[in-house]
């Protein structure tokens, strides 16, 4: 097993540094590797492993990059403002009928608002 072409280039793109066999250049030790800000090696780049071994590692990768986007956890959530309501006691009924035209099982044709 030898690392693809585009991995090799991109690898080099990032500023990670390659072993004799062009695999990431890790510390033995280390499981999941931290090698900078926002760069993670795991599963076969770093070396020919299993899948058992690969999926444990991406796991471990994905809560280490979690840990660094938490301060922006949130930031860019907005609340949804509701019209208000009031009570229909007492008044006609009334039918309102929606017409969505996002599907291909509904319609042919562009996106509504609610779908987009």
């Amino acid at each position: 097993m030898e690392p693809g072409a585009s991995a090799i280039e991109t690898a080099q793109g990032l500023g990670v540094e390659l072993n004799d066999y062009g695999f990431c250049k890790t510390d033995p030790v280390t499981t999941t590797c931290y090698l900078q800000t926002g760069v993670f090696v795991a599963g076969s780049f770093q070396e020919p492993k299993d899948i058992p071994e690969t999926v444990t590692q991406a796991s471990g990768v994905a809560s280490m990059a979690m840990e660094l986007l938490a301060s922006s956890r949130d930031t860019l959530v907005t609340k949804t403002v509701y019209p208000n309501e009031h009570d229909v006691i007492g008044e006609e009924p009334r039918i309102g009928v929606f017409v969505c035209h996002c599907g291909r099982n509904i319609a042919i044709g562009r996106r509504c608002r609610t779908c987009s």
